[in-house]
């Protein structure tokens, strides 16, 4: 049987960091739902994507800012390192595919 590990993200970027062999990009999702009462009520998330490829964490770090709409698609990839002595364990998302879809700057006009 064929395995899928993917996800893809529709957001808005709210931090870009730069580091030696990857791009950091936090992406902030939007969802919706209902409270106990029924009220509508809106939750963010803030979706931490790597960019692992280099072309594309050149250009994202040229072309992308903070408030620009996003679209990511990629893998989920499990991650284990030491701190302190002890393992940590963690989840990345690492992403395959990265548009930018509308600046922020093209939102104001």
């Amino acid at each position: 049987m064929r395995s899928v590990n993917r996800f893809t993200l529709i957001g808005n970027v709210a931090s870009l960091r730069q580091f030696d062999k990857v791009v950091k990009i936090t992406v902030a999702t939007d969802r919706a739902g209902t409270d106990a009462i029924g009220k509508p009520v809106k939750s963010t998330d803030f979706i931490q994507v790597s960019l692992l490829n280099e072309r594309q964490r050149t250009w994202a770090a040229a072309n992308v800012g903070v408030g620009d709409e996003v679209f990511v698609e990629g893998r989920i990839q499990s991650t284990k390192f030491e701190k302190n002595g002890e393992a940590q364990y963690g989840t990345d998302f690492v992403a395959t595919l990265f548009n930018l879809l509308r600046s922020k700057d093209d939102s104001a006009e």
